[in-house]
């Protein structure tokens, strides 16, 4: 089997771009021609903009039990939202760990680290005596109780009515006086 070598073809005639331009421009702007691309336009436009309407629609609302675009980003953005929430709770419970690992030394730390603060809260505590531990006793011992949250914003909207831990302190002091006495029990 010998193979043969034909000629090439001959090359094609050389083609003026902007003579192509031209003609192109020439026949787009004969009013035949525009005449039917109106009169198809009128008539077809309308439905291929339906058959864009109805394809944005299946896209958006889904078809054939499928979802759509729209229910698909509600799912999503409930997972995402899930998600971040379980991982917010993960992280606040991880930091409440560190700082009942290492609260104390942490304040310790910065304490050590800054002499006259240590000072002054050192005079701060002497200064306020028994009745701010007996505050700081009952508000750890209701806080160790682990009562409900909404008792615990109740309890911490009455404080905050009351005023400072002088004000709930000669406040408990006087509704136990009043019990002692028997005024208010039935």
């Amino acid at each position: 089997m010998g193979s043969s070598i034909s000629t090439p073809p001959p090359a094609p005639a050389p083609i003026d771009p902007g003579k192509s331009a031209l003609d192109y421009m020439n026949a787009m702007a004969d009013p035949a021609l525009q005449e039917r691309i109106l009169q198809s336009e009128q008539t077809y436009r309308p439905q291929y903009a339906a058959l864009n309407l109805a394809d944005l629609n299946s896209y958006l609302r889904g078809t054939g039990g499928q979802p759509g675009a729209l229910e698909q980003s509600r799912i999503a953005t409930e997972s995402q939202n899930a998600n971040q929430i379980a991982a917010l709770s993960a992280q606040r419970g991880a930091d409440i760990a560190d700082v009942e690992q290492y609260g104390t030394r942490a304040s310790d730390a910065f304490l050590n680290a800054n002499p006259q603060l240590r000072a002054s809260l050192e005079r701060a505590d002497a200064l306020a005596g028994p009745q701010q531990n007996q505050f700081s006793n009952l508000l750890s011992a209701q806080l160790r109780q682990q009562q409900p949250r909404e008792n615990i914003y109740a309890q911490q909207v009455q404080a905050a009515q009351l005023g400072g831990p002088q004000q709930i302190n000669a406040a408990l002091m006087n509704a136990r006086g009043v019990n002692a006495a028997g005024i208010g029990q039935s």
